[in-house]
């Protein structure tokens, strides 16, 4: 995470933000499978609920364009009670997908340095 004030980076600087928030989320989920033996999606879940793209609103919109998932899991937004809840409802959804791509990336690529 970068040490500049969110306001003053770039988008590239946000990218590569967003990106490494959703690596780290992977590789804590994958350490607490391994560790603690915890359901991954559980973990996933509880990584993205309380990561800063998802707690502020400022940073949510900024989820839908930096994440390369669509929002699907309509229940999370469809029946928000204003329009920031259907946005976070999104931008979770979002996150939650690029992070459990991260995962079978990182999966795969363990799985090819072993063989």
């Amino acid at each position: 995470m970068s040490n500049k004030a969110y306001g003053k980076m770039s988008d590239q600087e946000k990218r590569e933000d967003y990106w490494d928030s959703v690596k780290t989320t992977a590789e804590i989920a994958l350490r607490e499978k391994k560790e603690e033996d915890r359901p991954l999606r559980e973990s996933v879940w509880e990584g993205v609920d309380s990561s800063q793209w998802i707690i502020y609103t400022s940073r949510n919109l900024d989820v839908l364009r930096l994440g390369e998932s669509e929002p699907i899991a309509d229940h999370l937004w469809q029946d928000a009670d204003n329009w920031r809840e259907a946005i976070q409802g999104m931008a979770f959804d979002v996150m939650k997908q690029d992070v459990m791509e991260k995962v079978e990336e990182l999966k795969e690529k363990k799985l090819n340095e072993v063989a």
